[in-house]
């Protein structure tokens, strides 16, 4: 029997084998008799769409470790597709390379924090999101593969209306969101002092209001609690899904510049409706931008803007250039009159502008103290999610915030992952920008040209999207970190009006790769001074414009048939998806169903009891987190307060302390943790009078000020501790530092740090009796 296989008509393997080694291998479509095809790219869809529905800020936390879950089930359905109809065929190119390498200095880095100490389950969860991420490149790369179909358009508009319907919600958070949310929290407040005037009648109720304003994610600290009520007060600028208007904002520029380029191949000629639907899609994406007032993402869009116009005009035809002149000259247009109009309503002020230094001398504020981060750790980093910690340290004493990255695209990647992840961004970078430096146009490939769009490929689009909206809504549940939410099913409609009309506007023109090119360049632009590299979020925008780029861009035989690899992939998937699961996913679930369950029972039911026990099942189901010792301890100080039996009180305390040095286990670097055990020995020398008790405080305080050197109130809570201990010149010396540090907080006006009066007029006695 001959080995060689009979090449049928509309065959894959045979029309793969017919095409040049030189050109890009055309789209194979799914057949119908392959559902597994169908339903991956419905999952993959719907899992770009949930990125962007759900806060970007949360996932060292955990929320968004089921989409990476869904992420391995994906690629393992891809591959048993690719198994069923024998079409081995794959795409890889040299961003693949430097995109694992990114990925490779972050579990390398991760595994240093298990080694050398830091908090184990953030980074973790965070190395599990960039293996994730690297799944979402490879899945997009195997799916989108030019014009040939329209595929490209189909993900451009997914994004363009996606932004459409976030900055109307943008606008909607901005005009009603931020008064509604201010005036349900100071009714919340004035409840909740009232009570405290008579707790013991009111302590359930006291209870409950406190666990709704901590699951609401609102600080209890002092100084977080003051800069969380400034900015819900004065601030309103909107952030869509997220959580800050930074990350939101780069969304909407790169959504504005993919919305230029859809115009620019729109039909021809514009009607009245067409024009009107254009010009409510840019009005609303540059006004909610504009509302954002994140100066980064308006650097970003002029920039973007400039590049997009010169390669038009270098590498497209005369007429296409004057298409993207127009487009841009339309939406500049529109910035300047939504500044306009902004400015009117409120919504923008001069000082966002004459601001603009402070912002500018904040940052390098914050750049400065993360080289001193970077200068600990050169090599290596400090692990994804442990930059805080380590900063802390190098904070300089001008700074006010307690930020959670450098704010800066290349300090981040720097701390998070290394040298390695550095340099593996650069080879991202430098892949995406070869595309521009080739001569051949990109017209010049055949599976570029204009197609005959595949009307049956849309019906796809919607069961996807809407996939992305049911998940978001699911989402609170799915991450056990609330209840449904609505308002996402409410946006899903207005998502369905955006696609609906926009849909209709599209031309048969090819996409330009400028577009591309031109919000990738912007985003790096935004990201130099924003944080936002190590958000999920964030990286699969810049993953989606590469995907785009390859699409369109010319390539080097980059398709090839690979039977193992496809075998691979599938094998590969099913290990990360057991291996997450294990490790990530299900111990975050079961810590937070019991630490749900623990504050129900400590802060609203009043049993002690019951809590400790769930705390104490929460530190097994999830050995890595410090969350539940550190509660834990909170639940045994509480039952040692107001223990009766002394034998039961030491036993308490001792129990108490045990839990938090276990925390400190598995966050060594957190200085709040060795400022908590110092507050602990504080209370017990409050009730035994014993000044080894106050030694041990400011012991502990010593190790918190090692890590956290520049932070007032934890130095004059150390010199408090040393002179009850009876350490008179110690006590003089931390008490001058504290009141340096606050006048310095003074000075640049971080009213969030003051001291109280009654802590200044304290330390000033203890610096002037030591000097006595």
């Amino acid at each position: 029997m001959s080995r060689l296989r009979r090449k049928k008509v509309g065959d894959p393997a045979a029309a793969r084998a017919s095409t040049p080694r030189s050109q890009t291998v055309p789209q194979v479509t799914a057949s119908p008799t392959d559902p597994f095809g169908a339903i991956a790219a419905v999952l993959i869809t719907a899992l770009v769409v949930v990125r962007w529905l759900v806060p970007a800020e949360s996932a060292p936390d955990g929320d968004t470790l089921w989409i990476v879950q869904l992420w391995f089930a994906a690629a393992a359905i891809w591959a048993w597709g690719r198994i069923r109809s024998e079409n081995w065929t794959i795409r890889l190119n040299m961003f693949d390379a430097a995109l694992w390498l990114v990925i490779a200095g972050h579990v390398i880095s991760t595994t240093t924090v298990f080694w050398h100490g830091g908090n184990q389950r953030a980074a973790l969860n965070m190395a599990w999101e960039w293996v994730g991420l690297g799944v979402t490149f490879f899945l997009l790369r195997q799916t989108v593969f030019g014009q040939v179909d329209g595929s490209t358009n189909r993900i451009v508009l997914i994004v363009v209306t996606l932004g459409v319907v976030l900055a109307g919600f943008g606008i909607w958070q901005h005009y009603i969101y931020y008064p509604r949310a201010y005036e349900e929290y100071h009714g919340l407040e004035t409840e909740l002092e009232k009570l405290r005037e008579n707790p013991a009648a009111n302590d359930r109720r006291i209870g409950e209001l406190e666990l709704k304003l901590q699951s609401q994610g609102i600080p209890s600290e002092k100084a977080a609690l003051q800069q969380f009520e400034g900015r819900l007060r004065f601030s309103n600028e909107p952030f869509g899904p997220f959580a800050l208007a930074n990350t939101f904002a780069g969304l909407l520029f790169v959504s504005i510049i993919l919305a230029g380029e859809l115009f620019r191949t729109a039909r021809r000629p514009l009607t009245t409706g067409s024009a009107t639907t254009w010009a409510a899609v840019f009005l609303l994406l540059v006004y909610c931008l504009v509302l954002t007032k994140s100066r980064t993402a308006w650097i970003a869009l002029v920039v973007g803007l400039a590049f997009w116009s010169l390669c038009s005009f270098l590498i497209g035809k005369a007429r296409v250039g004057r298409r993207a002149l127009l487009a841009g000259t339309g939406i500049l247009a529109a910035v300047g009159l939504m500044f306009g109009l902004a400015a009117i309503k409120g919504g923008f002020d001069i000082q966002v502008l004459t601001e603009a230094p402070k912002s500018l001398e904040y940052r390098l504020q914050y750049w400065s103290g993360a080289m001193g981060v970077v200068r600990e750790h050169p090599v290596l980093g400090t692990g994804p999610g442990n930059f805080r910690q380590h900063y802390l340290r190098y904070k300089v004493p001008e700074s006010s915030e307690e930020i959670a990255d450098p704010h800066n695209l290349i300090l981040d990647l720097w701390t998070s992952g290394g040298l390695l992840a550095l340099v593996g961004f650069c080879g991202c970078f430098v892949s995406m920008v070869a595309p521009f430096l080739r001569r051949r146009r990109t017209e010049a490939t055949p599976e570029n040209s204009p197609q005959p769009d595949d009307p049956s490929a849309w019906t796809k689009v919607v069961p996807g999207v809407a996939g992305g909206f049911l998940l978001a809504v699911l989402a609170p549940v799915l991450s056990a970190s609330g209840v449904f939410d609505v308002w996402t099913a409410l946006l899903f409609c207005g998502w369905l009006i955006a696609f609906a009309l926009l849909r209709r506007q599209l031309g048969t023109s090819r996409l330009s790769v400028a577009a591309f090119g031109a919000a990738s360049l912007g985003l790096v632009v935004h990201l130099l001074g924003a944080g936002g590299i190590e958000m999920p979020a964030v990286v699969q925008i810049f993953l989606v414009l590469a995907v785009l780029i390859f699409a369109i861009a010319p390539s080097r035989a980059t398709a090839r048939e690979s039977r193992k690899f496809v075998f691979a992939v599938g094998g590969t998937a099913i290990v990360l998806f057991v291996a997450c699961l294990l490790s990530a996913t299900l111990p975050v679930l079961n810590r937070r169903a019991l630490v749900g369950s623990a504050d129900q029972a400590m802060m609203v039911d009043g049993d002690v009891n019951r809590a400790i026990l769930d705390f104490g099942a929460a530190a097994l189901r999830d050995p890595f987190s410090p969350e539940p010792p550190e509660k834990l301890a909170d639940a045994f100080f509480a039952r040692w307060q107001s223990g009766r039996s002394t034998s039961s009180a030491i036993d308490d305390f001792a129990k108490c302390q045990e839990s938090l040095e276990m925390a400190i286990k598995l966050d060594p670097f957190n200085p709040r943790l060795y400022r908590r055990l110092g507050q602990l020995d504080l209370a017990k020398f409050a009730r035994s009078g014993d000044k080894h008790d106050a030694d041990a405080a400011a012991d502990a305080l010593s190790q918190a000020v090692e890590r956290y050197p520049n932070d007032s109130s934890l130095r004059a809570m150390r010199a408090n501790a040393l002179s009850d201990a009876g350490r008179v010149k110690a006590a003089k010396t931390e008490a001058e530092r504290a009141l340096e540090l606050d006048k310095i907080n003074r000075q640049h006006g971080h009213t969030d740090r003051y001291l109280a009066d009654a802590t200044v007029l304290q330390l000033r006695r203890l610096a002037a009796a030591a000097a006595n």
